[in-house]
């Protein structure tokens, strides 16, 4: 039996009623969707094949209009740096994206695209499985981008009491506290942070591209964690960042990127069949 996150283990036939996901980022190297999805795929008989296409930003517009006029291509994941963008163009957006302002899966149906967000559930609900509670936590949440804006959106939902967000680009950390903050029943304290700040959280999680294959930097001085932080990272290749290696010397608990997609692998497959 293929487990969630095993590699490939059942190869999918490919013919001519294969329908394709394209899941779509520049770089493209680090993904681990295609190894994950396309077992599940094939071992329930789904004629659905997830490639990897790496698209340039420069690109991204003309290859979307082209795409969605692609007669067996299903839809797109999409993974960094696009997912802000993408969702400017899409004729619906799922609640959670509308409000992330990010979408990471879009669906092609009718000449239309569709667009849903599930990379800040998946974070959660990893955490859950790894037996982390979330509810009434503090969180310094590192990166305002998509990932971290579906993040932030789902540790409030998820019942964190608080959610600092910092960004190399505070104006976009802010901008994410703004729309953040007029949420209503989540009663989530949103703020804009700076990273130095670590004292008082229960959580930090990286939802930066910091630490991504090969890159040996941390979004974060390593010498500020201190045994009482769970530390989180979205990056999943490699598995063991910089970040989660520090973290794991300082006595921390860590959770690996790998959890972002095993949360989220069955809202994923079902999106697309």
């Amino acid at each position: 039996m293929v487990g969630p996150l095993d590699s490939c283990k059942a190869t999918p036939c490919v013919d001519a009623s294969t329908q394709f996901i394209w899941i779509v980022g520049d770089p493209i190297t680090q993904v681990k969707a295609p190894q994950v999805m396309n077992p599940r795929y094939a071992l329930a008989g789904d004629r659905l094949c997830v490639l990897p296409a790496s698209v340039h930003s420069d690109d991204l517009r003309r290859v979307f209009d082209a795409a969605r006029r692609i007669g067996n291509l299903r839809g797109w994941i999409v993974t960094v740096p696009h997912k802000p963008t993408i969702a400017a163009w899409l004729d619906e957006l799922s609640p959670a994206a509308r409000l992330a302002g990010v979408v990471n899966a879009v669906r092609f149906r009718d000449g239309k695209a569709f667009g849903d967000l599930f990379d800040g559930v998946g974070f959660t609900a990893g955490l859950a499985a790894r037996g982390f509670g979330i509810d009434g936590c503090a969180v310094l949440l590192l990166g305002a981008g998509g990932v971290g804006s579906a993040m932030a959106l789902a540790l409030a939902q998820a019942g964190a009491s608080r959610v600092a967000i910092h960004d190399i680009d505070m104006a976009r950390a802010r901008s994410l506290v703004e729309r953040l903050s007029g949420l209503s029943g989540t009663g989530t304290r949103f703020e804009a942070s700076d990273a130095s700040m670590t004292r008082g959280f229960d959580l930090i999680a990286n939802a930066s591209p910091v630490g991504m294959a090969g890159d040996p930097r941390t979004p974060i001085d390593t010498t500020l964690l201190e045994p009482s932080h769970t530390v989180a990272e979205v990056v999943m290749s490699p598995e063991w960042t910089p970040l989660l290696r520090a973290a794991q010397q300082k006595g921390c608990a860590i959770h690996p990127g790998s959890q972002v997609l095993a949360g989220q692998l069955d809202r994923l497959l079902d999106f697309f069949r």
